[in-house]
């Protein structure tokens, strides 16, 4: 019982939050998204409207998963300093 929970806890130490992987998940779904949307945006101008808003979001994304992206490398480095 001890064995598995310590090799619960080391997972969850090696594993990104789960917020990171929302937010990496969302940013991939609207890339493919923006994709599909480029070909069409050609000749619709819904789709063309549709991709400026994905691309929007796709921006808004990133700037949220930085600092949190940033803060789990602090963490993770701060967890390698305390193993050695």
């Amino acid at each position: 019982l001890l064995d598995e929970t310590a090799a619960n806890f080391r997972v969850q130490l090696d594993s990104q939050p789960e917020a990171i992987d929302f937010l990496e998940r969302k940013i991939l779904q609207l890339e493919v998204e923006a994709t599909a949307l480029k070909k069409d945006a050609k000749r619709d101008e819904a789709s063309k409207q549709r991709l400026e808003r994905v691309k929007e979001q796709v921006a808004f994304a990133r700037d949220e998963l930085q600092p949190l992206k940033e803060q789990f490398a602090r963490e993770q480095g701060k967890l390698i300093q305390l193993k050695e």
